[in-house]
């Protein structure tokens, strides 16, 4: 199986999470939007952002839920401040019966949920454009139109298809217009190494 292969197979499927008692639903394109609308730091797609203890709340709040699901939960106030409330009980009790219950964690855990999440094919620019002119638009802009006009995805269904899955549709889509070329294993493989040798060497202390 081709290493392209392997990541869109993943990205279609990916490795479940449950951070803080929750089980997520897969990074989704909404998830992002949701994140980035209710100012939750980890919205943004650097994937090593850093965040307070609200922001990982509101975080796995948002992706325990696919995109509709979250702004029905949000508008019933009744049934949203109950979940929460119920929610904060039950992690203080852990965090105070678990001597291995460590918050930092729960944002490592995070970040390697999201790290996972967006992940972008490697490939070659092909320089192929008819206007160089650089667009302001954001990615999920693009994503959100090449799949709904050249793929005939439905809003709902981009909102809540992982992300990692709809990156990969939408650089497939640029490499069949000539835009990129999506690498080969050795290419990636070499790419890796590259990659590997240019990491900087950590200095050991002397004691």
């Amino acid at each position: 199986m081709s290493k392209q292969l392997d990541q869109f197979v993943q990205s279609s499927i990916p490795e479940p999470y449950t951070i803080l008692g929750c089980k997520l639903h897969s990074l989704s394109v909404g998830h992002l939007i949701l994140m980035k609308r209710f100012e939750c730091a980890f919205g943004p797609d650097d994937v090593n952002r850093e965040g307070t203890v609200w922001d990982l709340l509101v975080g796995v709040a948002i992706c325990c839920r696919k995109y509709n699901e979250f702004l029905d939960w949000y508008s019933n106030i009744e049934e949203r401040d109950g979940w929460i409330t119920e929610w904060l009980k039950v992690l203080t009790n852990e965090a105070n019966n678990n001597p291995n219950w460590k918050l930092m964690n729960k944002f490592s855990l995070f970040n390697m949920y999201r790290k996972e999440g967006i992940s972008v094919p490697k490939y070659f620019d092909e320089g192929n454009h008819d206007d160089d002119r650089e667009s302001g638009a954001h990615w999920i802009q693009n994503i959100f139109t090449v799949l709904m006009t050249e793929m005939n995805y439905s809003e709902p269904e981009i909102l809540d298809m992982p992300v990692a899955k709809a990156l990969s549709l939408y650089f497939k889509t640029l490499e069949n217009k000539g835009l990129i070329t999506l690498m080969a294993d050795w290419q990636i493989d070499e790419d890796e190494r590259l990659a590997a040798q240019a990491e900087p060497v950590k200095e050991v202390k002397k004691e």
